[in-house]
C-alpha cells in the first residue's frame, strides 16, 4: 500500500504528523514465488523417487538388499525439508514491514520478538534499483541501500510495487536530508 502525501498513513499517526510517508507495508507477494517453485520442484522429485528407485539390488554375492523402503524414507525427508524451508521464508516475508518517508527508513523484522530499525536518509551513502524480468510487468522492483549504520549498512528493499517512483522520491528526499544535515558524502 503506498500513501500519498495528501492522506497521511492511518497505522502511522503516532509518527511525526510532519513526514510524508511515501510507502509503508510489507514486500511484494512476488517475492515467495522463488521459494514456492523451489519447493513445488523438490516436491514433486520427492514424490518420483521412490518410483524411480528399484526395490532391490542385486550384490556381487547373489543377494537382494531392499531399496524401496530406504526411497520412501528418503523422499519424505526430502518432502519435509522443503515444506520446511518455504515455512521459513514464507515466516520470513510476513516478518518484513517498511515504511519510507522523506526523512528516514523504517523497517521492522520479526514475528515472535520485533525489531525495528530506523535509518535516517542523511546516512544513505548509495541508493540502487534493480528490476527483474518477473518483476517488471507487474511495476515492481527492488532498492538496495549502503549507509554508514553500523547495524545495517546494507538494505535491501522489495520487491515492492511502483518501485521506481519510490526510487526517484527517496533519491530526492535523501539529497534535501544530505543539505539540511551538511552532510558531504565521501567515495572510499
Amino acid at each position: 500500500m503506498e500513501t500519498s502525501p495528501e492522506k497521511p498513513c492511518p497505522c502511522c499517526q503516532h509518527k511525526n504528523q510532519d513526514e510524508v510517508v511515501f510507502y509503508h507495508g510489507p514486500v511484494s507477494r512476488l517475492a515467495l514465488l522463488r521459494p514456492g517453485l523451489i519447493t513445488f520442484v523438490v516436491l514433486v522429485a520427492a514424490v518420483a523417487l521412490p518410483f524411480l528407485v528399484p526395490d532391490t539390488k542385486v550384490d556381487a554375492g547373489g543377494q537382494g538388499r531392499p531399496l524401496g523402503m530406504f526411497a520412501t524414507v528418503a523422499a519424505l525427508a526430502l518432502g519435509a525439508m522443503a515444506l520446511l524451508w518455504f515455512v521459513g521464508q514464507w515466516m520470513q516475508f510476513k516478518s518484513r514491514l517498511f515504511r519510507l518517508t522523506q526523512e528516514r527508513i523504517e523497517y521492522e523484522t520479526g514475528i515472535v520478538t520485533k525489531r525495528i530499525e530506523n535509518m535516517p536518509l542523511w546516512r544513505v551513502q548509495d541508493l540502487r534499483f534493480t528490476r527483474t524480468l518477473l518483476e517488471a510487468p507487474f511495476d515492481l522492483g527492488t532498492i538496495h541501500v549502503r549507509s554508514s549504520d553500523s547495524s545495517d549498512p546494507l538494505i535491501t528493499i522489495g520487491p515492492l510495487p511502483q518501485a521506481r517512483q519510490l526510487f526517484e522520491k527517496l533519491q530526492q528526499a535523501q539529497r534535501q536530508a544530505d543539505r539540511r544535515q551538511g552532510v558531504v558524502h565521501v567515495e572510499q
